[in-house]
């Protein structure tokens, strides 16, 4: 045997202590993770993603640490290498672990030699050291812990040594200055540009910071801005939070400010490039005055962050006129503030003040095109709209960050107070020109009154950060004759003369509504190649003017078969039911406009509830759905803010509601409304359908009961109106059929398959986001249009799944196609609801979730030939 390999000879077979001797120390190194054995879809080798350093007890520069450690990824295998950049005398391991382990040990980091199998607590071979550069430990299994810590140790070396150096509180120049926990009253808050440069957490395209919080709410103030007003950040998972700070000038770094529980070091740099430590192991606020520190840049270091959800720091200097520019407020003067004693009341005289509104800014960098939380209009805001009270939960920024409300009152106000219950402190500012902005009050929080009224034509109010529960805000004045106009119910009576009128067939209609033209080129075979476009002028694309010769030639046999003329095919009512909505709208001037505004619709909503529960119209506020508990007005609002162009079209379906439908109708369709609306976007465009869909049930029946009544007494019965009740009828039974066949072919075979296999989340999702790809694919293979509408552009594919691959499909395809079980639901065929998931097994071609893309991409791939697709 060679002296090299008597230096690796199993452990087992040495003097293992269980305690490591004083003198040695941990061995630090650049740590690896090298393989993970758990075939899932992460894309991590460790336990939620951690780094390898997560294992050590000592890191490099940092020092002793806590954290929470390391499992391998779904509690399997981890396998973790280091390279200590020399040899190194390994003499111990330290361990906190509840697993066998094995250590391996290399020169040159190929080939391996194994010096331990089943160790598995701290041990120390201090007589018999093990020679090595390279070192790798080695979990065949990590289940029964939420992490843990694994580090070798052995005689230190200066390499060793100079990497386990630590910083202590004060260094450099500071080292002799005595600190104080108190900032002098002539420092200022330094501000400067902001950027996190690290994380720990594994999201290598992820967050830098905890909920992707912008790193300027880590300052107390930042540029243009008001003091407070944030939640403070933490590191992304609660690990590093390493923020870099430039200020465009050498400032005098004298002290820090924070709240953080947490320990940090404090870095500075003139060129960004070298940088020096001034402090470390900083918990609580100091200063070192009179001595100062002048740097250009600055970092603020923590390697650990748990314990809070958000907390502040900031450094503080000698004040500049460059960083005096920076604390004044963006576009605002330093004009007087309110000056008079704050009031914790608004006072009797003083009424809401009612005007334009919208936001103006977001700082969320998000890939969202709203600039309020989940794209609610702003008016949402306020207590008093056009039209009388606002019903709504409030509203947030975009990311719960910055919210700025812009009003145009149209005329000069007098501004009396405000009126919230935000938590949060915002700034009030108003101008008479849009241009030249004023501060009025900054830091508030809660209702306010003064007892001099300020007059101005336009107010902005700002919030920095918005995280927390939605709020509502507004200002109020001394009345005006505009303003009590604004407030009057009756402001919209036209509307609801227009639509008595519409309903009992007194105004001319003009006509059908023209199709809409294609832009497709008689020479193409194909649509065009894929352009932003809504979900609805996609679907036309897919289904009009498309002949079977024209369809992808996979799919033109199945298309062949359907005994139909193409004209049935293509036809659906719901896409009937919009165009009877656009001839309404056509007739009767501008109320589409009207229909648009929230005031409009608040009014509706409140006398359409009021009706329903047969209760007073100042009651609708409080009232709550009989089947979902939530407030209806709330759940209707935040539908009517989803919808885009559809906004008119919910408010005039909820006018025929108000005028025909009685009430017990009325408390069912809200309920359905109500269940959706607090949901998804998929599931929003679901309670559109439910609510345009039973307006025209409304409508047409009232409407032909009038028709009706006229020709039986002229007796005037012709050929014409015997064929367009029988197209009526064959039009309702085609859509029936249509939705029977789609549900015994697709949605209820979908259903049983993750019925069989538990997956009850999947399930019950089908109806609401699954369905989008089934409709999209059908209706772009072989231009078939269903009597429901998909969401192209629905991102969750919940209850989406190659169903067919499943082994026991056939067995369940037997039931299916039974005539007595068509168009039932699969839970009505007690063989289907009985399988389970052992008969139907689940092949791998079945997991279909996450490899499709959105609905609109899925379709647009089976327009392709079967060469050109892939999976």
């Amino acid at each position: 045997m060679t002296s090299e390999e008597k230096k690796h000879i199993m452990l087992e077979a040495r003097n293992i202590n269980n305690s490591i001797p004083t003198a040695h120390i941990a061995l630090i190194g650049k740590m690896k993770t090298l393989r993970a054995d758990c075939r899932c879809r992460h894309h991590h080798k460790s336990g939620w993603g951690r780094p390898p350093e997560f294992l050590s007890y000592v890191q490099d520069s940092v020092g002793e640490v806590k954290t929470v450690g390391l499992t391998g990824c779904c509690y399997k295998v981890l396998d973790i290498s280091t390279d200590y950049g020399e040899c190194v005398d390994i003499t111990g391991v330290r361990t906190d672990g509840p697993k066998k382990f094995s250590i391996f040990v290399s020169n040159d980091g190929k080939s391996w030699k194994q010096v331990s199998s089943k160790l598995q607590s701290t041990a120390a071979w201090p007589s018999t050291p093990i020679s090595a550069r390279y070192s790798r430990l080695i979990w065949e299994q990590t289940k029964g812990s939420r992490g843990f810590h694994c580090q070798l140790y052995g005689l230190p070396t200066k390499a060793q040594l100079n990497r386990r150096q630590i910083s202590r509180c004060l260094k450099g120049p500071l080292a002799a200055s005595p600190a104080s926990k108190s900032i002098p009253t002539t420092c200022v808050p330094l501000i400067g540009t902001m950027r996190s440069l690290r994380t720990s957490c594994g999201h290598k395209r992820g967050p830098l910071t905890g909920w992707r919080k912008p790193v300027e709410l880590l300052s107390y103030q930042v540029k243009g801005e008001s003091e407070g007003g944030s939640d403070g950040v933490v590191g992304c998972c609660f690990g590093v939070l390493d923020v870099e700070s430039e200020y465009g000038e050498k400032v005098e770094i004298v002290g820090v400010r924070t709240d953080s529980p947490n320990e940090f070091a404090i870095l500075v740099s003139n060129d960004r490039k070298t940088w020096t430590t001034i402090a470390s192991n900083v918990k609580h606020t100091i200063s070192w005055s009179p001595t100062a520190v002048p740097a250009r840049y600055s970092r603020l270091v923590w390697e650990e962050t748990p314990g809070t959800n958000g907390f502040h720091c900031q450094l503080y200097g000698l004040d500049t006129p460059k960083q005096k520019r920076l604390r004044r407020p963006n576009n605002i003067s330093e004009g007087p503030l309110i000056h008079a004693e704050f009031k914790p009341t608004l006072p009797p005289n003083a009424v809401a003040l009612i005007g334009s509104m919208r936001s103006l800014r977001a700082q969320c960098n998000c890939n969202h095109t709203h600039s309020t939380g989940w794209g609610k209009p702003i008016a949402l805001i306020s207590y008093v709209s056009e039209g009388g009270p606002v019903f709504s939960e409030g509203i947030l920024g975009c990311c719960y960050r910055v919210l700025d409300v812009f009003t145009d009152y149209g005329e000069e106000v007098s501004i009396l107070g405000v009126r919230t219950d935000s938590t949060k402190r915002f700034s009030l500012f108003v101008s008479q020109d849009n241009k030249h902005w004023t501060t009025l009050a900054t830091n508030l929080r809660g209702t306010i009154s003064w007892d001099s009224p300020v007059t101005a034509v336009y107010s902005r109010l700002v919030w920095q950060e918005t995280r927390g529960k939605p709020f509502h805000c507004q200002l109020y004045g001394l009345d005006t004759p505009t303003q009590k106009k604004l407030r009057s119910p009756d402001i919209y009576s036209d509307v609801f003369d227009a639509a008595e009128k519409l309903i009992r067939g007194k105004m001319s209609r003009r006509g059908q509504v023209t199709e809409r033209k294609q832009n497709l080129n008689p020479n193409e075979s194909r649509p065009p190649p894929l352009v932003r476009m809504t979900s609805e002028e996609k679907m036309e694309r897919w289904t009009e003017d498309r002949e079977i010769k024209s369809l992808c030639p996979d799919f033109q046999p199945a298309a062949s078969k359907i005994c139909l003329r193409r004209e049935w095919i293509t036809h659906a009512k719901i896409a009937k039911i919009l165009e009877f909505f656009g001839e309404d709208f056509e007739s009767c001037g501008q109320l589409r406009d009207s229909l648009k505004k929230l005031g409009v619709f608040t009014v509706i909503g409140r006398k359409l509830v009021a009706k329903g529960y047969s209760i007073r119209e100042d009651q609708v506020r409080r009232q709550r759905c009989l089947m979902t508990g939530h407030l209806l007005m709330e759940q209707l609002c935040s539908i009517f803010g989803f919808l885009k162009w559809r906004k008119a079209y919910l408010a005039l379906a909820l006018l025929y509601w108000l005028h025909l439908a009685d009430p017990d109708s009325i408390i069912v369709k809200l309920g359905e409304i109500s269940d959706r609306a607090a949901r998804c976007a998929s599931a929003r465009r679901l309670a559109f359908d439910v609510a345009i869909k039973f307006a025209h049930s409304l409508v047409t029946k009232k409407r032909s009961q009038t028709t009706e009544k006229k020709a039986d007494e002229l007796e005037l019965v012709n050929l014409e109106s015997v064929k367009s009740k029988c197209r009526k009828i064959f039009e309702e039974y085609i859509d029936l059929h249509k939705h029977h066949a789609y549900k015994s072919a697709i949605e209820e075979p979908c259903r049983a398959y993750f019925n069989a296999h538990h997956n009850h989340c999947h399930r019950d999702h089908f109806d609401v986001h699954g369905f989008n790809w089934y409709l999209a694919g059908t209706s772009a293979a072989i231009g078939m249009k269903l009597p429901l509408v998909p969401y192209l552009h629905d991102s969750c594919n919940m209850g989406f799944s190659a169903y067919w691959h499943a082994k026991g499909g056939d067995e369940m395809w037997k039931e299916f196609k039974k005539a007595e079980n068509f168009g039932k639901r699969f839970e009505a065929i007690y063989k289907v609801k009985t399988m389970s998931g052992g008969r139907m097994g689940r092949n791998e071609e079945c997991r279909l979730e996450g490899n499709m893309g959105l609905p609109l991409q899925f379709g647009q791939t089976l327009t392709r030939d079967s060469t050109s697709r892939t999976r």
